[in-house]
């Protein structure tokens, strides 16, 4: 991993331990110390959040990384696109993707277990976007082994995390353009969405809201099939159950 290269990042940064990489792209930025298009990489954080301040468990074998996108607006979620990259990036190892999952908005899931998670966070100041993310290869935290997954689990075989990431940002360097030209494949999305058809109920700043889930829109807002029979899109918010419908 140290010799990690891509022709997408201007700037590659290893790290043995990191707090967190998501933490360390932000001071940079800040600081002005990068330009262009940058990654983190760091063998283990001790110190991870994820999305409303969760806890992120990065032990050694995992890949845990930060990408920083230099000068790019993007008009649809920025999350649900990396989402959809790294499902890309793992039907390449897993072939059983009937219960692989890409779990709105932020998680990739398998066998209802978290696989994967993604944190974004625009710098509009800094004309940049962060994005922290966590892949389970090698290792299941013990801390939250009952609900996670890895990828040396699933396919009994260990992953190489350099040729991993290699294969995330090839897929990321050739999507990409079209991501920006005409904004989010919702259909790619729907087809392998966690939570389509499930009974959801959501919390918002202004509520909460229950009803059937129908997939996203090309920007990336979830549909709510509300009882009134009104769908309504949802373009933030924490998913706090979920259930099949009877």
């Amino acid at each position: 991993m140290k010799n990690f290269s891509h022709p997408f990042f201007d700037e590659v940064y290893y790290f043995n331990s990191l707090q967190s990489s998501f933490k360390k792209a932000e001071t940079l930025i800040k600081n002005y110390q990068v330009n262009g298009n940058f990654i983190i990489i760091s063998k283990k954080e001790t110190g991870s959040i994820g999305r409303d301040k969760n806890i992120w468990y990065a032990p050694e074998g995992g890949l845990w990384f930060t990408l920083g996108l230099h000068g790019f607006k993007f008009e649809s979620s920025l999350t649900i696109f990396i989402g959809q990259i790294i499902f890309k990036t793992l039907e390449s190892y897993i072939n059983d993707i009937t219960n692989l999952k890409i779990k709105w908005p932020n998680d990739i899931f398998y066998k209802n277990k978290k696989l994967a998670g993604i944190l974004t966070y625009n710098l509009p100041f800094y004309d940049y976007y962060i994005v922290g993310i966590g892949i389970n290869t090698n290792i299941i935290p013990k801390e939250i082994s009952d609900i996670t997954i890895s990828i040396n689990e699933i396919i009994n075989k260990k992953i190489n995390n350099s040729e991993f990431l290699y294969n995330f940002s090839e897929n990321l360097f050739e999507n990409l353009p079209d991501f920006l030209e005409n904004g989010l494949d919702n259909v790619f999305f729907n087809q392998h969405s966690f939570l389509k058809n499930k009974i959801i109920t959501i919390q918002t700043v202004f509520d909460t809201f229950s009803g059937i889930s129908m997939g996203i829109n090309k920007k990336g807002a979830i549909l709510l099939k509300l009882p009134s029979g009104l769908i309504q899109p949802f373009y933030s918010g924490k998913i706090i159950n979920y259930k099949n419908q009877s």
